[in-house]
């Protein structure tokens, strides 16, 4: 026989021993297992521990939350809403989060709202509300995931709503009547939610910054609520593949948003009403921020729960902002957001000192704009500089040019001295 015949055929004998081998292992295993005793299930020390047993008598929900309806001062301060809006919110995410009472003491559908709201409202963590509430943590979490999920799920069709040319038109009609900007759809803008180091994170969620983040993408309407919210981004990501990749961007590029035909202003540089267009999705961020303390710092918790959260205050904000106009009241303080004098003065708004630094801006990226886009700059600054101009923009504009010309002149004389 040819010597590599014989070598071949050795080694073809010696892979079918072992693989004969290792089949007699598994067979071992599974006959030992099955041999095996069943496993007996560790007794529970207690049904309910020791500390929540006069949960319905010691537990927040009872001994302050219930308190609250005689103080609607407090009460709003608790909760961030009236309490005619917080029963409206609990009947809509009610039918989400009730569940079969299967235990001695069944936690109800407005506790799981109190509990979620007070995380959200003051960024205290699921231990501290576990003492707090006289409820286990794992039964924490699983209630604070939930209740956020079901929020946005029960919020987003009647306030947020689905992207359709009759919205698209109501936004621009009130941009133009707003902000004196015809043709705007939305104020568009992103940010990095920063988290903690989440496990197995790896390195797609990490930002520019060096942080974990997850991207939160959203287009804002004239009164600073949202039209449309977009959580999940990669932290790494910048502006640009942030809108490629939310759903918002693929509709676009593919030609599947139906978007309202655009008015055509009068003939159709001034930066002066693209500027108040653009605060008005900064200050909507301002506000999240400001209202809901969980983004004060980096999140302790896993990027899924984050995406949910994020998305339950975006809806909630919306729901607010709308309520209070129905009722006639402000949702947001006068000295929170940026403003304008009669002459048209900037006045920015306390936001501005307290951003917290979790909410990072998204990096820009450096792509030239295309010729479309260049076209549409040049039309809009013929419109303001003319016939779309307001009375005070002059002033503005001149009076922040001499300043700069005067910093620049002191700057030269300082430097020939």
């Amino acid at each position: 026989m040819d010597p590599r015949s014989t070598l071949t055929a050795l080694l073809l004998i010696y892979r079918l021993r072992l693989l004969n081998l290792q089949r007699r292992k598994v067979e071992l295993k599974r006959l030992q297992a099955l041999s095996r005793p069943p496993r007996q299930r560790k007794a529970r020390r207690w049904y309910v521990r020791p500390r929540s047993l006069n949960r319905g008598e010691t537990g927040e929900y009872i001994r302050r939350a219930k308190t609250f309806e005689t103080d609607p001062e407090y009460y709003k301060e608790y909760f961030r809403m009236t309490e005619p809006q917080f029963k409206l919110l609990l009947k809509l995410v009610t039918p989400l989060i009730l569940h079969d009472p299967t235990h001695i003491q069944p936690i109800t559908a407005e506790e799981r709202l109190v509990l979620t709201l007070r995380i959200l409202a003051t960024g205290i963590s699921q231990t501290a509300d576990t003492h707090s509430f006289a409820i286990c943590q794992t039964t924490v979490g699983n209630i604070f995931k939930e209740t956020t999920k079901a929020i946005y799920t029960a919020l987003k069709d009647a306030y947020i709503g689905e992207p359709s040319k009759d919205r698209w038109q109501q936004n621009a009609e009130s941009f133009e009547a707003m902000w004196n900007f015809p043709n705007c759809i939305g104020a568009i803008d992103g940010k990095h939610v920063q988290i903690k180091k989440p496990k197995n994170g790896g390195s797609k969620g990490i930002n520019y910054k060096g942080t974990h983040s997850v991207v939160l993408m959203a287009v804002a309407r004239a009164d600073h609520t949202f039209v449309y919210v977009d959580v999940g981004g990669f932290g790494r990501q910048s502006d640009g593949g942030t809108w490629q990749n939310c759903t918002l961007g693929r509709a676009f590029s593919d030609g599947e948003l139906v978007l309202p035909t655009a008015r055509k202003p009068p003939l159709c540089a001034k930066k002066l009403p693209l500027s108040r267009a653009r605060r008005v999705v900064e200050n909507a961020f301002s506000i999240l921020a400001a209202k809901w303390e969980i983004f004060r710092g980096p999140i302790a918790l896993e990027p899924q729960q984050v995406i949910y959260l994020t998305l339950a205050c975006c809806a909630l904000q919306t729901f607010l902002i709308t309520e209070n106009a129905k009722a006639g009241d402000n949702y947001i303080s006068p000295t929170l957001v940026d403003s304008g004098a009669a002459d048209g003065t900037f006045v920015p708004g306390s936001w501005r000192k307290t951003m917290p630094a979790s909410m990072i801006p998204l990096r820009v990226s450096g792509n030239r704009a295309g010729r479309a886009a260049i076209k549409t700059r040049e039309d809009f600054s013929e419109h303001f500089s003319t016939h779309g101009s307001v009375p005070w923009q002059d002033n503005m504009v001149f009076g922040l040019l001499n300043k700069r010309l005067y910093q620049d002149s002191n700057k030269l004389k300082h430097h020939e001295n």
